[in-house]
């Protein structure tokens, strides 16, 4: 089973269940993206829920046997009868498969059936199906961060260019700092020197700061005790 990767995975993420139900005999499928920090796994695509059950399904929490399926990395298998969304569509068996991204969980691709347990021949096909999932996450992850890291390559590229212009001290320090809180994307930039008695900072240069002190002792504050 082919997965496409972008704005069109959620799509062909369902297309892809819709196979894999039909192969394997496969009543509901349901795939999850983990949320840590919402405690919770997040419904990304389904195939056999009818679209008014649909909303029963769409968060479990982490606590579950699904959760236990991303904290292990390890298929389950297991009766639904504690899922009340489950067992209302008359859902009773469950296998749940781990979708990993670079060697990390990323969510649960929960299999249900009515009467019968799924096949254990039919295991294989579905691995090579979740592994196909995570293929086509990667590639989207990858795909999203490749702006980010062309602009940040022009940045440093515009960074070097102003580093060796012909300017004065004050000026390339103040590139410097200008330079370093585009790339970073921050919203405040300052760089603090070490004065010859070893025992003040004085700031030379900012970006998006505002007026402030302008020597610090060391020890004094933040910037001092670092």
């Amino acid at each position: 089973v082919a997965m496409a990767s972008g704005s069109d995975l959620p799509a062909a993420a369902t297309r892809a269940l819709g196979i894999v139900c039909a192969a394997a005999r496969i009543d509901v499928a349901l795939l999850y993206r983990a949320d840590h920090r919402g405690h919770r796994l997040v419904l990304l695509a389904s195939h056999g829920v009818p679209p008014a059950r649909r909303a029963a399904f769409e968060t479990r929490p982490l606590g579950t046997s699904l959760g236990e399926v991303v904290r292990t990395g390890r298929h389950h298998a297991t009766d639904v009868g504690g899922d009340e969304g489950a067992t209302d569509a008359g859902l009773t068996r469950q296998l749940a498969l781990p979708v990993a991204v670079d060697g990390v969980t990323w969510g649960v691709l929960a299999l249900l059936t009515r009467e019968r347990r799924v096949a254990g021949d039919y295991l294989v096909l579905l691995q090579a199906v979740v592994h196909q999932i995570g293929l086509a996450l990667m590639r989207d992850e990858l795909a999203a961060e490749r702006p980010t890291k062309t602009r940040r390559l022009d940045m440093l590229t515009q960074v070097a260019q102003r580093l060796t212009a012909s300017v004065t001290p004050d000026e390339l320090l103040q590139r410097i700092v200008d330079g370093a809180r585009d790339i970073v994307g921050a919203k405040m930039a300052r760089l603090w020197l070490l004065e010859a008695d070893g025992q003040r900072l004085t700031l030379r240069a900012s970006a998006g700061a505002r007026s402030g002190r302008a020597r610090l002792r060391l020890g004094e504050g933040l910037i001092g005790r670092v």
